[in-house]
């Protein structure tokens, strides 16, 4: 039964539990948890950690608590197998711990649905952790250079430009195809071996920079380990030892926790031992939690944490004057590049002058954080008119600029947010930008009224922030047929707990605080236009988020954030600031909509 009072001292724990989480930068980071696990359990077998220890034997706990009953594992517990996050995960468990039974079911399981996978990333875990299986890989030298030269230009376009979201996230499981089981693994291995006469090039059609650093500096380091003297071997030797400072940041922090074990590995491999020292370094900014869940500088997305908790905590009613408020957003603004105003996912004031590349997404989400704080800001001007420089044709936005290819990730997120942006800079409806994304997200919506994304998952957060986005243009009632349809696929999807919740798939999951508190978010804000939608539901939600509340003040997470590649993590940070952006819309949405549904005016909240 929903009650009121429940409800604001829900909130007020929530807000209690931002401000206890702020970083002493301003910022607020999550822990994450997915299969990235076995960068860390690798960065531990290069620093000769025993596999007795107990942090690499929870880590072989996590990894078999993503075993499923067909014999593959996840990249997240309860969330279906694949081949590649298999053949990640085997080669732990083949370290630390041989006598699993979900190693045995997992090559089995590998032997009957895939031909065998051994792209640079599965090569440079295999030889980590499997000494016995060192000389088999040193003979490995990738596909023939035809294959890979026909691979790098058969297609120009990154690869996500002809996916179709809902083809792929089809709300139920689909088995791959013969045909693609033994395909897929190939084109996957000619595609991540770039030919080493054509190097440059393949670093200019790489999908993305932090991927190639894989690519080009294992078979850089392979030929180092195997000696080789050859024109190739040279090639690619050279051209490594030239790649290799741009992921490194002034203070010895790295991009990506990967780029940590990909330079140890290199440089062990080129007798470096120093700099594989300095960089095996880089992984004492990173904390092993327990359970899977990883924190620190090399993982976190703290400018998407940050801005998102600074319009959590608005819509809770806490003014940009507060002193946790100002705190943040100086944070993000230091964040922004130099070079071009604009955001990427995360920043540390170790990156100097370097920035990572600009990122659609959290550029626009920074615009939105910063643009209520003070009147035409500078900062956000300019960021929206650097967003113009990655709107495609379509007018949608790629996600990354910066030397990535494009078009790249244009999914709905980045383009709504982008537009919100856009917005916030000052433009509306008449600007040319502005009309063509609105175009472009309009044309999205599928015929049951929802929306998919790519980036988070999927259906319940593609929909949600499509009626953010169209509800906060100016001339909202234009759009209120098509917010209509999708409040009411939203309110369908509501389980008989009240809550909302979806698998990795799209379909219908037990419930989730991320999903909960962005449908009843979506679904107060359609309220407060008036636009037609079920006070019930919105208390349900609201009931379920209070009752489901954790005793710190936060909620449990789920796996919920996408790499773009069909696996993610799941951010320890999000499941608080959808509940509050749920708490705070859904509270204010009973006031001013329904307060005289029972007869008596709701209370405000302090």
């Amino acid at each position: 039964m929903f009650s009121l009072k429940v409800a604001e001292r829900s909130q007020e724990r929530a807000v209690e539990f931002m401000r206890r989480t702020q970083n002493s930068d301003g910022c607020w980071a999550g822990s994450v948890r997915s299969n990235m696990i076995v960068w860390y359990a690798a960065g531990l077998a290069l620093k000769s950690t025993p596999t007795a220890a107990a942090p690499v034997q929870d880590i072989c706990d996590f990894i078999e608590s993503c075993a499923t009953a067909s014999g593959g594992i996840a990249a997240y517990p309860g969330e279906p197998a694949g081949g590649y996050e298999t053949a990640l995960a085997l080669p732990v468990l083949r370290w630390a711990r041989p006598n699993s039974p979900v190693l045995e079911r997992g090559e089995d399981y590998l032997r009957r649905n895939f031909s065998k996978i051994q792209d640079p990333v599965v090569q440079v875990l295999r030889y980590i952790f499997e000494e016995n299986s060192r000389l088999e890989l040193l003979r490995d030298r990738g596909p023939a250079q035809l294959a890979r030269l026909a691979a790098m230009r058969g297609i120009p376009l990154h690869p996500t430009a002809m996916w179709k979201l809902p083809k792929i996230f089809t709300k139920r499981a689909l088995g791959l195809s013969i045909f693609q089981r033994r395909v897929i693994p190939w084109i996957m291995r000619a595609r991540t071996f770039p030919p080493e006469n054509h190097l440059s090039e393949a670093a200019s059609k790489c999908s993305g920079l932090t991927g190639f650093d894989i690519f080009v500096m294992v078979p850089a380091a392979m030929s180092l380990l195997r000696r080789d003297s050859d024109a190739a071997g040279r090639r690619v030797q050279e051209f490594a030892a030239q790649w290799r400072p741009r992921y490194r940041f002034d203070d010895d922090t790295f991009e990506w926790i990967s780029d940590i074990i990909i330079d140890a590995f290199y440089c062990a491999a080129a007798g470096l031992q120093e700099e594989k020292e300095r960089a095996l370094q880089a992984l004492e900014h990173i904390s092993y939690e327990g359970s899977g869940w990883l924190n620190g500088r090399e993982i976190r997305i703290d400018v998407f944490d940050t801005a998102l908790t600074m319009l959590a905590l608005r819509q809770c009613g806490i003014p940009s004057a507060d002193p946790q408020m100002q705190k943040a957003e100086s944070f993000l603004r230091e964040g922004r590049s130099p070079a071009h105003g604009m955001w990427s996912w995360d920043y540390s004031h170790g990156m100097g002058s370097r920035r990572r590349y600009c990122d659609t997404d959290d550029t626009a989400l920074a615009c939105m954080a910063l643009a209520n704080s003070r009147t035409g800001d500078a900062a956000v001007s300019t960021a929206a008119q650097g967003l113009l420089t990655m709107q495609e044709k379509s007018g949608a936005f790629s996600t990354f600029g910066d030397g990535n290819l494009r078009p790249n990730f244009c999914w709905l997120s980045n383009s709504a947010r982008a537009l919100q942006a856009l917005i916030c800079g000052g433009m509306t409806l008449s600007d040319e930008p502005v009309r063509r994304c609105l175009s472009w997200i309009l044309a999205e919506q599928l015929p049951d009224g929802s929306w998919i994304d790519g980036w988070c998952s999927r259906y319940i957060y593609g929909t949600a922030i499509a009626i953010e986005t169209l509800l906060s243009i100016k001339e909202t009632d234009a759009y209120n047929a098509v917010v209509a349809r999708a409040v009411q696929w939203l309110s369908e999807q509501q389980n008989p707990d009240g809550g909302w919740g979806e698998d990795w798939r799209g379909a219908l999951s037990a419930s989730t605080a991320e999903h909960t508190g962005l449908a009843v978010y979506a679904l107060a804000l359609a309220a407060d236009k008036n636009i037609a939608c079920s006070p019930a539901a919105i208390e349900k939600g609201l009931d379920w988020l209070c009752h489901n509340q954790t005793a710190d003040g936060g909620w449990n997470a789920c796996y919920f954030v996408n790499f773009g590649f069909g696996t993610g993590f799941a951010d320890s940070h999000l499941p608080v600031v959808w509940a509050l952006h749920g708490l705070g819309a859904g509270l204010k949405a009973l006031r001013r909509t329904f307060s005289t549904r029972s007869g008596h005016v709701l209370p405000t909240f302090a």
